[in-house]
């Protein structure tokens, strides 16, 4: 009886540690990507201009209720002021990626599964999209605020457009 006992035991927690596995190994990552928003005309390194710098303000609030738990972003100054709202209201720091190493990136994103969001550039954000299994986008220069949602789950990849609108 006693044998029994300890081998049904053995069995449910086996199970629970099973199950709670499956849960967090297998949820669904959603990650959203932008491109940078309004940038100045100046040649080097441009910072946001006021409507970019509005919209910045808009992606926060767009995305304030999420679980983001990480933010991406290249070093540019337009790409780190995009993602600086949302990361001071979420308490994280960002972190830098290279535009020229847009495959380790994809295959990081994967592999963390974690909630993110990821500032780009119009030619980097859909080539990343690309990479994460989705489908081939293209951004025009004059485009801005297009928020992209892919959800990872199972070896799926949906996407989602959103915008983030000029208050």
């Amino acid at each position: 009886m006693f044998n029994s006992c300890i081998s049904l035991c053995s069995t449910a927690v086996l199970f629970v540690v099973l199950f709670t596995y499956s849960l967090t190994c297998c949820a669904a990552t959603t990650l959203y990507l932008t491109r940078h928003y309004e940038k100045e005309s100046l040649p080097s390194n441009p910072p946001l201009s006021p409507k970019g710098q509005a919209r910045a303000q808009q992606l926060e609030k767009v995305l304030q209720s999420t679980d983001i738990a990480a933010i991406y972003s290249t070093e540019y100054l337009r790409c780190v002021q995009t993602a600086t709202p949302l990361a001071r209201l979420k308490g994280l720091t960002l972190n830098y990626y290279q535009p020229t190493e847009l495959v380790e990136l994809a295959s990081a994103l994967r592999k963390n599964q974690i909630n993110a969001l990821v500032v780009g550039h119009s030619n980097t954000t859909p080539e990343l999209i690309r990479l994460l299994g989705g489908p081939v986008f293209s951004i025009k220069e004059e485009d801005y605020g297009t928020l992209f949602e892919i959800t990872l789950d199972a070896g799926t990849t949906t996407v989602t457009l959103h915008s983030v609108q000029l208050p």
